[in-house]
């Protein structure tokens, strides 16, 4: 068997070296540099994401301004670490891009997400399906760690009992705050139609769920409390991005669908939330505030600033 095996390799063999000898099918001629492509072999250090089929971004760079006009269309059905889409997204085209690999598409959204992408939406009808707060008829909640409301559904609202303090003091200016005309707990069990898709520092995906949900005159709110230390903590960014990117969607739809209101995400540090209503600033002037807004400039392509 292993002499059968060895015949057959070196029959191949000798096929392939007969065959370049000869140039037949484009083997065996000698490879001559092309001018100006120079240098665009090797990945910077910066880009390395240390996957085995890694494009650098110079090469890419080429060959799209060379072949893709300026907001043309750019397509890579086998994504791989995402440089096609990257570099694409620098140069301004719009991008469609795949890969079979799921940890191939957990790197490409990362890359993607650190450099401030808007996703690749099809353009085409959106399907809408209303949700409502009240398909969870009631909610279980221990009355020693609830308060009582009249501005929800819900005649109790629950926080949690260690380290909820600010949670609590939220549901509490929410009540009594004249600009705030209704508001809920979201519950992280109850309510999964709130959960929001993400990904993590480290790559992963995971699920996102807000704190609250509050109307005014003129906008919905989904809102994020935090301890001051955590509002720039890299994942509770991420969050935001994910939260103000299905905001944005949701403000796409025409108003009578959206409840006539915008749609914002205001994430609200312990700090400036103890300072503003100390000085009896109203609720829904913090919110205004600390809403997340896309940033003005072209070549931000969806980065975020905070509280401007």
């Amino acid at each position: 068997m292993r002499d059968a095996l060895r015949h057959v390799t070196e029959s191949i063999a000798h096929r392939v070296r007969s065959y370049g000898c000869r140039g037949r099918a484009g083997y065996g001629r000698r490879l001559v540099p092309v001018p100006g492509l120079a240098g665009l072999g090797r990945l910077d250090a910066a880009e390395i994401l240390n996957y085995a089929t890694q494009k650098p971004e110079k090469l890419l760079d080429r060959i799209i301004r060379a072949s893709c006009p300026e907001k043309g269309l750019v397509a890579d059905f086998n994504g791989g670490s995402g440089t096609t889409a990257a570099v694409a997204e620098k140069l301004g085209r719009r991008w469609i891009t795949t890969d079979l690999g799921k940890p191939a598409c957990m790197i490409m959204r990362k890359r993607l997400i650190d450099q401030g992408a808007k996703p690749f939406l099809y353009p085409g009808r959106t399907e809408v399906r209303h949700r409502r707060l009240s398909e969870v008829a009631r909610l279980m909640v221990r009355e020693s760690a609830s308060l009582e409301v009249t501005k929800c559904i819900y005649q109790r609202l629950p926080y949690p009992t260690r380290s909820g303090g600010l949670e609590r003091g939220f549901i509490e200016w929410a009540q009594s705050d004249a600009s705030v005309e209704a508001f809920c707990k979201i519950s992280e069990n109850r309510h999964d139609f709130v959960r929001l898709r993400y990904v993590k520092d480290d790559g992963m995906a995971a699920l996102y769920i807000p704190d609250f949900l509050v109307r005014t005159a003129d906008a919905i709110y989904l809102v994020e409390t935090k301890g001051q230390e955590q509002v720039s903590h890299p994942n509770v960014q991420r969050k935001l991005k994910a939260a103000t990117t299905w905001c944005e969607r949701i403000n796409a739809l025409d108003p009578e669908q959206r409840g006539g209101r915008v749609w914002h995400y205001a994430l609200v540090g312990e700090s400036l939330f103890h300072d503003w209503r100390d000085k009896g600033a109203r609720l829904g002037e913090l919110l205004a505030f600390s809403r997340a807004r896309t940033a003005p400039t072209a070549q931000s392509q969806g980065g975020l600033a905070f509280g401007e």
